[in-house]
């Protein structure tokens, strides 16, 4: 027997075109179902539906099970909070559903869920009181924040008769506020307890607050005083010089009086006030005594003056002269300021102490241009005056005497020799290979007899020229290698020197967070070459169509994909690229068969074909577009 699963929604109301076939008979099946509280189901017209909705009445003595019962639409907002619900069905009386959220069987009763199992300790919470409930069970009022338990006589106040009367209650007579003051109890035998105690306070602040209502003593904030409508005891804020004043009698006379005296109403204060202002002008005139005396006062020389610190800008009268050690100074400010910037220590400028030279001699510097720095190449020199004068008598440019100078036989250089710029080696000749190494007789370089040239890294030989090409060890960083087959019969890239140089001949890491890499080229399988990957890599031809890149095929993990796949000839290309001839577009194909076999199921469950020749008739309008 075929497995339906018919769709629910559609009731057929028994009529006459179905009284006496299948479409009758599952109307009524229907009818029942909705009936109990059960979808209309479309079951086909035959046996076949027939025996599913037969079979379909096997679940009616069960229970609804899940978190809210069939018919019941919860209601969330934005966020997916549950914000309330409503029926889109109500149940029928005696209709049972299974809580699994509290693990309870309620049934439906009069137009709400009651528990099946009678009370169990569930208290029902809310601001009225339930219409129906048994005995035992227990309601909480969210209005009085009481509970209620459900006896033969309906709901019953828990506790409402136990307890203490605080109305009834002494008041104590050790009552003290909040500074430890004793609260003094209004005397009389009407405040024995709490309940008059009450009357008597509530009295009292009702009085208060009449008092306070209809008093006159008001408070002025302004600017000006206040004129009319006063009376005895009226405050004023002035708001320019935050002052408060208070309206009384004075001398008489009804005026505005300073709530705060005034400074300059004190005594001690004012004479405070004189003093201070007598000191100040004496001291400032003191002051301006004794800068006028400083100003004007002419100093003795110093003898033999002592400085600790820093003499900040001194001036020497230019009528007197300088001497150090009794001696004048006849140099001049320019000639002293040769020195300035020298860097030489005092052994080095001691080397002059007792020269014998003339001033003549000496004079030979006067008016030598160079700078400082280029004088401070002599410091730290200690070479004699004999050997100084070696230089003494050269003629000709020192550079081109030293340009001339014949090449050095068989030189050995400790550290790295440098050859200027300007200076160039005319037709060498070597004899044999020559090799270029270090101290330590490690190889850098080798330019052998053959022509070939060898470069080495920590006596490590890796890179060699040779008679067809070079020859590199180890790994080749290159920026960029653009490729110009000049000779089309050979191929530019080739990697066929062996199978295993083929072998993953190309390596490439996929753009991830993490470290993924795919490589291309033969396997050890016969004939076989792979891109051999291992985790999302998707390898597909994208189209550039005007600048949006659109994906035409891929291969991943989980096989090909394409948007379009078609089955056809192959013919020459042309200018606009592949020509294709019978062509067979398996997608267009494919939709119109998945659309004419939708078409002839429809047909196979429409009730109103039950004759051979109409279901044929709608299976061949199905495969028209086939």
């Amino acid at each position: 027997m075929p497995n339906y699963n018919p769709q629910p929604g559609i009731t057929w109301p028994p009529g006459k075109a179905y009284a006496e076939g299948f479409g009758g008979t599952i109307a009524a099946f229907n009818d029942l179902r909705v009936a109990n509280n059960k979808a209309a189901k479309r079951y086909p017209a035959n046996w076949g539906g027939l025996v599913t909705a037969i079979m379909d009445l096997a679940d009616w003595g069960n229970a609804d099970c899940g978190v809210y019962p069939t018919g019941w639409n919860v209601l969330t907002d934005e966020n997916g909070t549950v914000t309330g619900g409503e029926w889109t069905s109500t149940p029928l009386d005696g209709y049972l559903w299974y809580d699994e959220s509290s693990g309870r069987l309620m049934v439906w009763n009069d137009g709400a869920f009651y528990q099946a199992n009678g009370a169990d300790g569930l208290t029902l919470i809310g601001a009225n009181a339930p219409t129906r409930e048994v005995v035992g069970g227990t309601w909480y009022n969210t209005t009085t924040n009481t509970l209620y338990l459900c006896t033969s006589n309906g709901w019953t106040l828990l506790a409402s008769t136990v307890g203490v009367d605080l109305a009834g209650l002494a008041i104590d007579s050790n009552l003290t506020d909040g500074s430890g003051n004793a609260v003094n109890i209004p005397a009389g035998t009407s405040t024995g307890n709490q309940e008059d105690y009450n009357v008597w306070l509530y009295q009292n602040l009702t009085a208060l607050q009449t008092t306070v209502s209809t008093s006159s003593a008001n408070i002025y904030v302004q600017d000006t005083a206040p004129s009319s409508g006063l009376s005895i005891g009226n405050l004023w804020y002035k708001s320019p010089d935050n002052t408060l004043y208070v309206w009384d009698l004075e001398s008489g006379s009804n005026q505005w009086l300073r709530a705060v005296p005034a400074l300059t109403d004190d005594t001690n204060f004012t004479t405070l006030q004189s003093t201070v202002t007598t000191n100040n002008n004496t001291h400032t005139t003191a002051v301006a005594a004794c800068n006028t005396r400083i100003d004007n006062l002419t100093y003795a020389p110093l003898a033999s003056p002592t400085f600790t610190g820093t003499v900040t800008g001194p001036t020497i009268n230019a009528s007197t002269t300088l001497k150090i050690g009794g001696i004048a100074i006849t140099s001049t400010t320019a000639e002293l300021n040769i020195l300035d910037g020298v860097t030489a220590t005092t052994a080095e400028l001691n080397i002059l102490d007792g020269v014998t030279a003339t001033t003549a001699e000496l004079n030979i510097l006067d008016g030598v241009t160079v700078t400082t720095a280029e004088l401070n190449i002599l410091d730290g020199v200690t070479s004699t005056t004999a050997e100084l004068n070696y230089v003494d008598g050269v003629t000709s440019n020192i550079q081109t005497q030293i340009d001339i100078k014949a090449p050095l036989a068989s030189p050995t250089f400790t550290g790295t020799p440098t050859v200027p710029g300007y200076a160039t080696l005319a037709n060498p000749t070597f004899t044999g290979s020559v090799n270029i190494n270090r101290a330590s007789g490690e190889a850098i370089t080798k330019f052998k007899s053959d022509g070939a040239c060898e470069l080495y890294y920590n006596d490590s030989k890796k890179f060699e020229t040779t008679s067809t090409g070079v020859t590199v060890t180890g790994a080749l960083s290159i920026g960029s290698l653009p490729i110009n087959n000049t000779d089309t019969a050979t191929v530019g890239v080739d990697f066929s020197a062996s199978i295993a140089a083929t072998t993953k001949a190309f390596k490439f890491i996929s753009n991830h967070s993490s470290a993924n890499y795919v490589t291309w080229g033969n396997t050890s399988a016969s004939w076989e070459y792979a891109y051999d990957f291992g985790s999302n890599e998707d390898f597909c031809w994208i189209y550039d169509n005007s600048g949006s890149p659109e994906k035409v095929f891929s291969v991943s993990k989980d096989g090909p994909a394409c948007t379009n796949l078609t089955i056809a000839d192959f013919s020459a290309n042309n200018s606009s690229g592949r020509v294709l001839s019978n062509t067979i577009d398996v997608k267009d194909r494919l939709t119109k068969h998945k659309t004419a076999l939708e078409d002839i199921r429809t047909a196979c469950n429409d009730a109103s074909i039950i004759t051979v020749a109409a279901l044929k008739t709608a299976i061949a309008n199905a495969l028209t577009s086939v």
